[in-house]
Formats: structure tokens, C-alpha cells, sequence
């Protein structure tokens, strides 16, 4: 659950990975370091989880994110897009995570964003 000064409001960068970051286990392996996809600026850091339950419950959803009790690694980017924060997520086992890497940043590269 993330602190109770980011629950009604949308994260700083900085202040979701280092929630993320925190939690036990959880390994850094790259960044965070600054991303940009057609124009929008955001963050990315890739990390290492362990099994665990879900780190990040959305509000008014059905969905999570983390907690497939699998060690796995993920790449987590955080964009601004129109004031608003969008998060896109791959996560993989360790052993297919790079090799599929090249093909999921084709993908986030050709997402656009309307206004």
C-alpha cells in the first residue's frame, strides 16, 4: 500500500520507486532513469521482485499490480500524459525477461497518446 500522503493524490516519480524500492526484497537493476515515448517524458527503473502479494491495488478496480508469488523481474515506467500519470508494467520471469526486453520496448514505443 502506498504511504497515506500519495493516496489522494497521483505519486511523484521519485516517490513511487521509492516506494517500490522499499518494499523487502525488491532488488534495483536499472535507473530509475528518464524515458520518453512520442513526445511524453516519464521514468523508468526495472527491478527485481521476489514472490510476494500485490504492491499496488487500483482504486475502484479489479486489477494489481505485483504478487504473482513468482520471483520475477519488471520494468515499470511512469509517464506524465496530459496530467495525468500512466503507468505501464512488463514483468517476466528472470530467464525471459531480457530476451523479450527488445520486443516490449517496440511496443511502449508505439503507443501514442491523444490530448
Amino acid at each position: 500500500m502506498l504511504p497515506t500522503n500519495l493516496t489522494d493524490r497521483q505519486p511523484h516519480h521519485d516517490e513511487f520507486f521509492a516506494y517500490v524500492t522499499s518494499i523487502p526484497g525488491v532488488k534495483v537493476i536499472h535507473g530509475p532513469d528518464p524515458i520518453t515515448i512520442n513526445g511524453i517524458q516519464g521514468s523508468q527503473i526495472i527491478v527485481h521482485t521476489p514472490p510476494m502479494h500485490a504492491m499496488l491495488w487500483l482504486k475502484d478496480d479489479y486489477a494489481w499490480h505485483g504478487g504473482d508469488f513468482s520471483d520475477r523481474k519488471e520494468l515499470l515506467i511512469l509517464l506524465d500524459v496530459n496530467g495525468e500519470q500512466v503507468l505501464l508494467v512488463y514483468a517476466d520471469s528472470p530467464d525471459k525477461f531480457d530476451e523479450r526486453y527488445p520486443l516490449i520496448q517496440e511496443i511502449f514505443n508505439s503507443i501514442t497518446f491523444g490530448k
